[in-house]
């Protein structure tokens, strides 16, 4: 078992690429390079041991050092490595706790050489050693098989670039596997591959580069049997290695051969029976900037739509990222773009947009990661073309459907009680099941062309990543009756974008530092503020047994308030009593009623009672002038606020000042760090930025300052203390 694990870590730092052949050969020049992607998940079995699971995310720049007679070479130079042994996860991305063993091995590189004219691998050399020999020392007789192991994605056979063109040849260490040439064009050609020897299996698709050979793409599943040390062994491996280019991250989960067949359900839902585009490009473009959230060495971009939920947005596409850190700095370390997803802002109105971005590069990431602070991208807009489709089922429960640039093929399958959908599209397009009430079906995803009977359906699924056709694949479908149509959407957009914005995305420090981005809006209070009409109080339900009335900073202190008829709780007079919640504008201070020890507080079964409310001066709010910056409203100075008060805490600031936002609500203040929650106790140097400054949470339009005038305030009002609830209650 150890020795296998010392294999594998070695191998996954290993990945080649190429054809040999007098059409399709591997022909780079010295010096050239390429950077690639590769996942692998492997799945290890034996009788006499429990079984373990690999998952291996790995990315490295391959360069052409040498080429001499027939032994060309090439350097690998591992950069950023995700790895998995069952529970345990291990990332260069973040390398503390990683064997130093690795990281030395890492650092130096490894050189693979192979014939250039057979493409068989000759050796890998890492740290001026040969793998060869040191496998031979540790594996002995097993030395040969585990060779054929190594990740060398380069077709080992004879391609002539004509479509249904076939030949046989050694593959992983299976003699005469059968490559078929699929799709051929001016620039690539598609190759699937298949063979078998005793119980050992191989299944897979290529995608290569017809003028250097160098791989595009290549999907591989591997079902070895191996005896090492004396133990039998099954590897079950599926490998995903793709050219690293942006808009385009490889996928691969961790896969269990017992899972992998799974049927999902897809329920009754209501249908869709109209497509409403969104046309309105300000919509989608209502914001000026997004956000960036890191997790794990990935930059997570979003921006928010204002745009209908009911509303078809087409497709987003962000591009183009310009990495910045917190002080404006270009990030140069490299990196990958995943596709844009959009989808309904469930917590929220409108739609949001994402991608993410993977720090590719060697060594510790954390210490870049954490200094981002803005991302710049291009984010253009292509409106939504969807389309319905009903596909009218025989007797027998076939249906076809060709027009729109997509084909329909329903048909049935060997299991009486299942059937095969085929599709094939364009670019992009996706297919969804629009099933109708009481409706129900079965599905697996599958790959299209139709994969190897022995792969799993999650391993065939997996093919599409190398598949010879941009959007097709299949999807068996079972259930207790299919009925007399299928209904589906076809999610499409148009070809080209009919908007186009550069749009930066914010960290939220960055934001929160950045006096020129517009802050998030937050509110001050949760509903209305708490001295609002005191006069027009009414009788209310006392809520839980206790009465508080709420007056606001300053308001209280010219306010009392008496309980008629008197009333009393264990010999001790009810009164009204200042108090104070530190932690709530919503509830700064009150009055509140408790028994003249204060001890008690909640009271029940008093019946209805009258509340009299005198205060003898009010606190008045008034819009007054302020200096606002027009292009920055919402950066205040403090020395633009009145010289003739302490500011100790935000409560001290809005006891005296309100800024509304165009709606006429009361804005709070940011923090400085996103974590605190401002309240009343807050203190002023938490909310303080540099040069002197408060960032108001949102747009303020105007400002008002409290006044205390000589307006006495006396209103009664009833309360109704119900009686001590029961616990059926």
């Amino acid at each position: 078992m150890r020795s296998y694990i010392t294999f594998f870590t070695v191998s996954v730092l290993l990945l080649l690429t190429g054809c040999t052949n007098d059409h399709v050969v591997f022909n780079p020049d010295i010096g050239e390079h390429r950077l690639y992607n590769r996942i692998q998940a492997v799945e290890l079995s034996s009788p006499e041991i429990n079984s373990q699971d690999f998952h291996v995310n790995s990315y490295a720049e391959y360069k052409v050092n040498d080429l001499q007679d027939d032994r060309l070479t090439l350097h690998i130079e591992p950069h950023r490595l995700d790895m998995s042994i069952d529970s345990q996860k291990f990332s260069t991305a973040e390398a503390e706790g990683l064997p130093p063993a690795l990281l030395t091995q890492m650092s130096a590189g490894v050189d693979m050489i192979i014939n250039s004219e057979t493409g068989a691998l000759i050796d890998v050399n890492s740290q001026q050693q040969s793998l060869k020999d040191n496998l031979q020392k540790v594996l002995g007789g097993s030395l040969g098989s585990m060779m054929d192991q190594i990740s060398q994605p380069n077709l080992t056979v004879s391609l002539s670039p004509e479509k249904g063109w076939q030949t046989s040849g050694d593959f992983k260490g299976i003699p005469e596997v059968t490559f078929t040439v699929t799709k051929v064009t001016d620039s690539d050609i598609w190759v699937s591959f298949e063979g078998k020897s005793g119980s050992d299996q191989v299944a897979g698709l290529a995608q290569v580069e017809r003028a250097s050979g160098w791989i595009v793409n290549q999907v591989v599943t591997t079902n070895i049997e191996k005896t090492i040390q004396g133990k039998a062994i099954v590897l079950r491996s599926t490998e995903v290695i793709n050219k690293v280019d942006d808009g385009h991250i490889a996928y691969l989960p961790v896969m269990r051969s017992q899972w992998s067949n799974r049927w999902t359900e897809i329920t009754d839902s209501t249908p869709t029976t109209k497509i409403a585009p969104i046309s309105d490009a300000s919509k989608v473009f209502s914001q000026r900037d997004g956000i960036v959230e890191i997790d794990d060495g990935e930059l997570s971009l979003e921006l928010t739509h204002a745009v209908n939920k009911d509303g078809s947005l087409g497709k987003v596409v962000i591009s183009e990222p310009q990495i910045f850190d917190i002080s404006g700095q270009l990030i140069t370390s490299p990196s990958q773009l995943s596709e844009t997803y959009s989808y309904n802002n469930y917590k929220e109105t409108g739609k949001i947009s994402t991608t993410q971005i993977r720090f590719t590069g060697p060594g510790d990431l954390s210490d870049i990661t954490d200094t981002v602070g803005s991302v710049k991208t291009q984010v253009a807009w292509y409106p939504d073309a969807s389309f319905l489709v009903d596909v009218p089922l025989n007797d027998d429960h076939t249906g076809h459907f060709s027009d729109k640039g997509i084909t329909i093929d329903i048909t049935p399958t060997e299991d009486s009680n299942v059937y095969a959908l085929t599709f094939k599209g364009q670019a992009k397009d996706r297919l969804f099941f629009n099933l109708s009430k009481q409706q129900s079906i079965e599905v697996q995803f599958r790959a299209y062309p139709e994969a190897p009977q022995w792969l799993t359906a999650e391993e065939s699924n997996m093919r599409y990543q190398a598949s010879p056709y941009e959007e097709a694949y299949r999807v068996l479908m079972r259930g207790d009756e299919f009925p007399s149509s299928l209904s589906f959407v076809l999610e499409r957009a148009v070809d080209k974008p009919v908007a186009t914005q550069q749009i930066t995305f914010y960290t939220d420090d960055a934001k929160r530092f950045n006096p020129n981005i517009e802050p998030q809006t937050s509110y001050l209070f949760e509903h209305n503020p708490p001295d609002t009409n005191l006069e027009s109080m009414t009788s209310t339900r006392v809520k839980h047994g206790q009465l508080k009335l709420t007056l606001g900073q300053s308001q209280i202190d010219f306010c009392s308030a008496t309980l008629s008829p008197k009333a009393e709780e264990a010999g001790s007079p009810l009164i009204f009593a200042a108090g104070e919640d530190k932690n709530s504008f919503d509830h700064p201070r009150a009055l509140l009623l408790q028994t003249e020890d204060g001890v008690r507080q909640y009271f029940y079964g008093l019946g209805e009672r009258k509340v009299s409310l005198s205060c003898a001066k009010t606190r008045a709010w008034k819009t007054t002038s302020f200096p606002f910056n027009e292009s920055t409203p919402w950066v205040v100075p403090m020395d633009a606020l009145s010289h003739d008060e302490n500011f100790n805490t935000v409560g001290d600031i809005f006891a005296v000042y309100r800024f509304l936002d165009a709606k006429g609500k009361a804005l709070s203040l940011m923090p400085l760090d996103k974590e605190e929650v401002v309240s009343p106790s807050t203190p002023v140097k938490a909310v303080l930025f540099p040069n002197n400054t408060l960032r108001i949470a949102g747009v303020p339009k105007t400002v008002q300052t409290a006044v205390i005038i000589d307006q006495p305030i006396d209103h009664e009002f009833n309360v109704t203390f119900s009686d001590l609830p029961t616990g059926g209650e």
